[in-house]
């Protein structure tokens, strides 16, 4: 046979292949075969591979970096937090400054103890203080307002209240299911007053720090309530020894 005779029984053979397959995928007994267009290309150099992969990634890369980010601020913004040993509240009809806050807390770490374990003693003021003239900022003294109701409601690790005459009187009033708010005080030391006189501060005379009621009220049942009621109490009675001196 000769070599004409065979290559057209082979385009016979071809095309009787290719109608039957026709017929198969008319018929549905075969898949059709992908477009050109439709086959995938592999990537293959380490550019085609990054580009690819930003193809089909970039908003899961993007929302992932942005998780981590805010990831890592709040564990810096956790770790760079000051950490406080007790809390004292500051409630007189006065103004004070940030100086007068920060003395007040330094002169108080004498009477605690290292709480949190970091090598020093740190006491937190929160200053709920204001004149109650009716010419001060009205946002400015509700938002010390709000400050003060929330820590008597909710807030067991503050126990310990330096006030005035005025406001010792008001708070022993504030809670209707208890018949005092102070359960002990005592006249805050005399020696605070030359510890400001050094920092070119003033603090006002005739001072009370009293330790608030825990029993009847809703921070009773808080978590390490007795941890915090201790070293209160312990930090209130070596006032107390000071100031019978």
């Amino acid at each position: 046979m000769s070599e004409k005779q065979n290559d057209t029984l082979e385009q016979r053979k071809k095309a009787q292949e290719e109608f039957i397959k026709l017929k198969k995928i008319q018929s549905g007994e075969m898949a059709p075969e992908p477009k050109p267009s439709e086959v995938a290309v592999m990537p293959k150099t380490f550019s085609e591979k990054l580009k690819n992969f930003w193809y089909h990634y970039k908003w899961h890369t993007l929302i992932s970096l942005f998780l981590c980010f805010v990831l890592v601020i709040g564990v810096a913004q956790c770790a760079s937090r000051e950490k406080y040993d007790a809390k004292v509240v500051l409630y007189t009809n006065n103004y004070y400054y940030d100086g007068h806050i920060n003395a007040l807390g330094e002169y108080l770490t004498q009477y605690f103890t290292d709480i949190n374990g970091d090598g020093e003693v740190k006491i937190q003021v929160l200053d709920c203080s204001y004149v109650a003239d009716g010419k001060g900022d009205t946002d400015y003294i509700n938002s010390l307002s709000t400050r003060l109701n929330s820590t008597l409601s909710g807030d067991g690790s503050v126990q310990l209240f330096i006030v005035d005459k005025k406001n010792y009187e008001h708070l022993n009033t504030v809670f209707d299911s208890v018949d005092e708010f102070f359960v002990d005080s005592a006249p805050l030391p005399d020696d605070v007053h030359e510890f400001f006189k050094e920092k070119d501060l003033e603090l006002p005379k005739d001072l009370i720090i009293g330790r608030r009621i825990v029993e009847g009220t809703l921070i009773e049942k808080e978590k390490d309530i007795e941890v915090y009621t201790k070293e209160n109490t312990a930090a209130l009675n070596k006032i107390k020894q000071k100031v019978t001196k």
